[in-house]
């Protein structure tokens, strides 16, 4: 059996291992194969994964953004753990591996800035290829300012998830403490 079917292997394994323990498994299949296929491709007669191939492959693959390659390397380090587990050899990334980004830092705007910013959105004009967005765009910024809403909430809100009487936001089920 070739190295990349052992490691392949390996990581099926693992993943049904993860799913049968209840353990959200879709990051895992969409991030490793590729660093998989890498050292199958890379270093066919190797018989662990080492150091050296994880350095090859941070420099062979660039990430986006520092957030995306940190949770690379906690999904390699629970990979390469596991196939630890099994009694066989591999490297584990440590702390030198871990990517150190700035925290992002919110903006605060002040009443001026949320002024000129409303109104704005209130003279957004009507588009034949976006009917209604005049109305909808000024409630959907309004819902996220006024209820702390993420982009994406207001545009998932469905008719039950809103009550007119109380000023109650309901979502998935769950009341919120979100109020119109």
């Amino acid at each position: 059996m070739s190295f990349l079917d052992n490691i392949t292997n390996d990581f099926t394994l693992m993943l049904d291992t993860r799913g049968s323990l209840g353990y959200a498994t879709a990051t895992d299949k969409s991030s490793l194969p590729p660093f998989i296929n890498y050292c199958g491709k890379n270093y066919p007669d190797a018989e662990s994964i080492t150091k050296e191939m994880v350095d090859g492959w941070l420099l062979h693959h660039t990430y986006k953004c520092a957030r995306t390659q940190a949770v690379f390397i906690a999904l390699l380090r629970h990979y390469t753990k596991f196939i630890r587990s099994l009694g066989k050899e591999a490297f584990i990334p440590d702390e030198e591996y871990n990517v150190h980004s700035e925290r992002h830092r919110p903006y605060i705007f002040n009443d001026d800035e949320l002024s000129v910013l409303f109104q704005a959105i209130d003279t957004i004009l009507p588009h034949c290829k976006s009917p209604g967005r005049e109305l909808v765009v000024p409630v959907l910024f309004r819902m996220m300012y006024c209820c702390g809403m993420r982009p994406s909430e207001p545009l998932r809100l469905r008719i039950d998830d809103v009550c007119l009487k109380s000023g109650d936001i309901y979502g998935s089920g769950v009341k919120s403490t979100k109020s119109i």
